[in-house]
């Protein structure tokens, strides 16, 4: 969580993604540099342009985001409407969005998936990855998010895109045991969050919401038959990443490949 952790204005829904059995800082490394490859010059009009045309025109919430950046018909294997994410309130718009590096790994990711892929989304929020990885054909995808307002959301997408077979929503927060926490909400549009504390950078109020969550082990999840066993695992915890590792020790450690 050094580079991409959330703690700027521009919101990053930073993701790490686990290859092989451990999670090593040089696999992540090769990762990021992998993506140089990737070419972004034919993006369509991105998802910023699409909230500032929104803010323009005055549209209410809640309503649908067309997401462009993953089907947009620019290849065969990407043909087909645009992703539509449901949000509503500024809050889930802003983790529609995006940085550059965040569309590149996700891009890159969605091509490896294959059919027999069981992905496991920790963090899951609106369903930047996991709409686009259902659609793409895998065997299942498990979206975990602890917010019930976020997990509510992503439910509606799933429904309106046809995916609600695909794709399993789970609203409970992703640790190193099984039980409650306190945890806090998360951080609103113009605020940055670190060290346990939440900055307001905009002009208006912000009060940084505090809930009990269902706190699981992945590894009892999948042994209690609540999730089928992952092949791919993505996790966007705001800085709990570590201890949602602990809670999948067995699963990274067990026969099979576990990849992201």
């Amino acid at each position: 969580t050094r580079f991409y952790n959330n703690m700027s204005c521009t919101p990053t829904s930073a993701a790490m993604f686990v290859l092989g059995k451990k999670l090593y800082p040089l696999v992540i490394f090769l990762i990021l540099l992998s993506q140089n490859n990737v070419s972004n010059a034919k993006r369509p009009r991105n998802i910023k342009q699409q909230r500032n045309e929104t803010n323009a025109t005055r549209i209410q919430y809640p309503f649908f985001v067309h997401d462009t950046r993953f089907y947009n018909n620019m290849s065969e294997d990407r043909s087909g409407e645009p992703i539509k994410i449901f949000v509503e309130n500024d809050d889930q718009y802003s983790r529609v969005i995006l940085s550059n590096r965040d569309i590149q790994i996700y891009d890159e990711v969605l091509t490896m998936l294959r059919p027999s892929d069981v992905v496991l989304d920790l963090g899951a929020e609106v369903g930047v990855f996991s709409l686009p990885a259902a659609r793409r054909g895998v065997q299942q995808v498990v979206a975990v998010e602890s917010d019930v307002a976020f997990a509510r959301s992503l439910s509606e997408s799933a429904a309106a895109a046809g995916l609600a077979s695909k794709i399993l929503v789970l609203s409970w927060w992703p640790t190193s045991h099984d039980g409650y926490a306190t945890v806090f909400a998360k951080a609103g549009k113009g605020c940055t969050y670190g060290n346990g504390v939440t900055v307001n950078h905009s002009t208006g109020e912000f009060v940084r919401g505090v809930y009990t969550a269902t706190t699981r082990t992945v590894d009892a999840a999948i042994q209690e038959g609540l999730i089928p066993r992952p092949t791919v695992v993505r996790f966007s915890l705001e800085g709990a990443e570590q201890a949602a590792l602990e809670g999948m020790d067995q699963l990274l450690s067990g026969p099979g490949p576990v990849e992201g």
